[in-house]
């Protein structure tokens, strides 16, 4: 389903993002991080429109991006589906690659009996973002860009950012 397709970004649900970055830092020498706090977007979530509000930081680990997530939102969501509400937990939600085709990607990813969990529209990166149930083979969901110039210039600048990269001021504000 994915062959071909590079994974370009690892991504952990977390419960405190700042503590993360730092813990993530600490082990892998990542960053820095770019962090976007009360993100909303509408999306249709397991065939419901729904509005999701998350936490989000980036930050470049060797030649991936890695994103450390949250929500406070309550309910049913695509972030609960693995980490239950109130449940503590933390580790692996995604992974993202980047489809030049993304109707044929999602229509192999529902063949291979993984089907699309999320849809999301984020209008100003004219961006679609697609998540697929990997779950039952992998633990975690795929998300599937499609092949947008707003893409490769997003992930362009956070791994930008990290060249010569030396610790300092590890956690940036995400401008959005």
């Amino acid at each position: 389903m994915l062959n071909g397709l590079k994974i370009r970004q690892i991504a952990y649900y977390v419960n405190d993002i700042p503590k993360a970055i730092e813990r993530h830092h600490a082990m892998f020498g990542s960053g820095p991080f770019f962090y976007a706090e009360n993100m909303t977007f509408n999306v249709n979530y397991r065939g419901q429109d729904v509005e999701i509000t998350h936490n989000a930081a980036f930050g470049q680990w060797g030649s991936m991006q890695v994103e450390l997530l949250n929500t406070q939102m309550g309910g049913p969501s695509i972030f609960h589906e693995l980490y239950p509400e109130g449940s503590g937990r933390e580790g692996i939600h995604h992974v993202a690659v980047i489809a030049d085709d993304l109707e044929a990607t999602i229509a192999k990813a529902a063949e291979a009996g993984y089907p699309v969990v999320q849809d999301a529209y984020i209008p100003e990166m004219d961006l679609r973002i697609v998540m697929v149930d990997a779950v039952k083979d992998c633990g975690h969901f795929i998300e599937i860009y499609d092949n947008v110039p707003s893409v490769h210039h997003f992930y362009q600048s956070v791994e930008d950012a990290a060249k010569g990269f030396s610790g300092e001021e590890l956690i940036r504000k995400m401008a959005l």
